[in-house]
């Protein structure tokens, strides 16, 4: 009897050892048909190249806009032709392709797809159907191509100043906006993006958006002397500035900043400072203005209009930047990396964009012989202590309302 019953378990567990393994079988060739994606074509019929170079917005707007229009060409691309001649100069080595199962786009047309959709800020899909390319494709070459941009004009474009191009950029700033010794305006802004995953709050910003930040400064011309981006938009301006390596240096004074000279037509020796707003901290090469809660005189007002004043072109930098490049105007849905990769970019093409229209920019004028008198003359003047930037600030705003510091205009917006 008990073999009996032996033998009856032994068949039971049989039966129920292939059960499990059916089931498991069956599970695993449903998870089988859930991978394997049957493609109703290699390549859609609408995206073959014959199609693409027959009807496809390149080879209808693009080559029609080059050759016919500048006016729309510039508007397609947002640069003239020659300065999109000279970008693809620069680029095409590194966008072109690998020939393999099937011929690639060549550089052209990816950097043409690139400038429209970064100039225009349209949804990805629109732009694939408009260039005639795959979504992924399309993704995949603004992601490719805005990386090319930036890490090649980054160096040409967006370098560090050396010595004499701080002193060009202070006299800019001082014939333009009337701030003497002024080597930059420093200031933040939010870059929206759609959240990223498992982002939770570190990217939603105190606008209420989720944002990444971009900290820059810009010169007299409202070009981009430097730039950081891709901090989360929950940390506020100082807090992002203060964790950046320029940061480091300017406070270490490893950037090569000139050593300070007096001010025009004054035995008043000054260092080379950056102007920001209240939420910076004051520094030696940094000056912001006085709080708005603590103002008690005609002249720390003068002092505020006039730093305002200098701190406008960061303002109008931001603004011609998406203006010109409004994929910054909307969200961007892409991963952090291309994300930064885009701003970058767009930040790359402004500065190229406005160093080729204004070919004086780069002629380095020849202030030297005032500046040497000054400084020869500034050898029996004691200097400032180098921890003190509060001295630094009163001694501008001494400055701003004497008889050789001031201008007209000033007593009227305070």
């Amino acid at each position: 009897m008990q073999i009996e019953k032996l033998e009856k378990v032994r068949k039971c567990l049989l039966v129920q050892q292939l059960l499990l393994r059916t089931l498991i079988n069956i599970k695993k060739l449903k998870l089988l048909k859930k991978k394997i994606i049957l493609r109703r074509w290699w390549v859609k019929p609408h995206l073959y190249p014959d199609v693409r170079n027959l009807v496809g917005a390149y080879e209808l707007l693009f080559n029609y806009f080059k050759l016919r229009n500048g006016e729309e060409f510039y508007e397609f691309t947002r640069m003239s032709v020659q300065n999109f001649y000279d970008l693809i100069y620069l680029v095409s080595e590194r966008l072109q392709k690998q020939v393999c199962r099937r011929p690639p786009i060549p550089p052209e047309i990816r950097l043409a797809i690139t400038l429209h959709y970064l100039g225009h800020g349209g949804s990805v899909s629109s732009e694939a159907m408009y260039f005639r390319v795959g979504k992924s494709t399309m993704y995949d070459i603004i992601a490719e191509t805005c990386n090319i941009i930036q890490t090649t004009l980054l160096n040409i474009y967006v370098k560090p100043p050396d010595e004499a191009e701080w002193l060009q950029i202070a006299q800019d700033f001082e014939e333009k906006w009337n701030f003497p010794n002024c080597i930059g305006a420093l200031d933040g802004k939010h870059i929206e993006i759609n959240r990223p995953a498992h982002g939770g709050s570190l990217f939603h910003n105190y606008k209420n958006f989720e944002s990444v930040n971009l900290m820059a400064v810009s010169d007299a011309h409202s070009r981009f002397i430097w730039f950081s981006v891709g901090d989360c938009g929950s940390f506020n301006d100082a807090s992002v500035f203060a964790a950046t390596d320029f940061s480091r240096k300017l406070f270490n004074n490893e950037l090569n900043i000139p050593n300070s000279r007096c001010l025009i037509n004054t035995n008043i020796r000054m260092p080379f400072t950056l102007v920001g707003d209240e939420i910076f901290p004051l520094g030696h090469h940094l000056m912001k203005p006085f709080s708005r809660r603590c103002i008690n005189s005609v002249t720390q007002r003068i002092f505020n209009y006039r730093l305002s004043r200098a701190r406008f072109t960061i303002e109008c930098a931001f603004g011609i930047l998406c203006a010109k490049w409004r994929v910054l105007n909307r969200a961007l849905n892409f991963k952090l990396k291309t994300t930064n990769n885009i701003v970058a970019a767009c930040i790359c093409l402004h500065n190229y964009i406005i160093t080729r229209n204004r070919p004086h920019l780069n002629n380095m004028h020849n202030a030297n012989n005032r500046r040497r008198e000054d400084d020869d003359y500034a050898q029996q003047i004691q200097g400032l202590p180098r921890d003190a930037p509060a001295i630094i600030r009163n001694r501008f705003a001494e400055y701003f309302v004497s008889d050789v510091g001031s201008i007209p205009w000033q007593y009227q917006y305070i």
